[in-house]
């Protein structure tokens, strides 16, 4: 079995996560979770090995247009399991909302017009 996603898979959970985004989960955003966001213009953050050199470089160029070209930041990540950042027992919706929230991707407002944009996709290899 291949660990690399493909990009129907990447874009598939791409589209997930944007049209459900970070809308509402105000109360869970009190938690903290131990993950440190990526750097500027890093975009990814393969924590656990499941993105292979190739996979990472066209995600990277691929995010990186998307933001010169839509003010739209993607940022991924892949962790081992929730449990070990500070996410025990929650829903990967739940995880991802509060991360989503903490590390402030995307932006309220660009310029003068409310804009709200941003997206992250989180993989998880186990569920503790």
């Amino acid at each position: 079995m291949n660990n690399s996603l493909n990009r129907k898979q990447v874009f598939v959970c791409l589209l997930i996560l944007f049209l459900f985004g970070s809308r509402g989960m105000n109360s869970a955003s009190a938690l903290e979770l131990t993950l440190d966001p990526p750097g500027d213009r890093e975009f990814v953050r393969d924590l656990a090995g499941m993105l292979d050199e190739n996979t990472n470089k066209q995600i990277k160029e691929f995010c990186d247009k998307l933001l010169t070209d839509k003010a739209t930041p993607i940022i991924v990540v892949t962790i081992d399991s929730m449990a070990k950042h500070g996410g025990a027992d929650m829903r990967i919706e739940t995880f991802a909302t509060i991360l989503f929230n903490q590390w402030q991707i995307g932006h309220a407002k660009l310029g003068d017009q409310d804009w709200n944009t941003g997206i992250l996709l989180l993989v998880s290899k186990g569920f503790l």
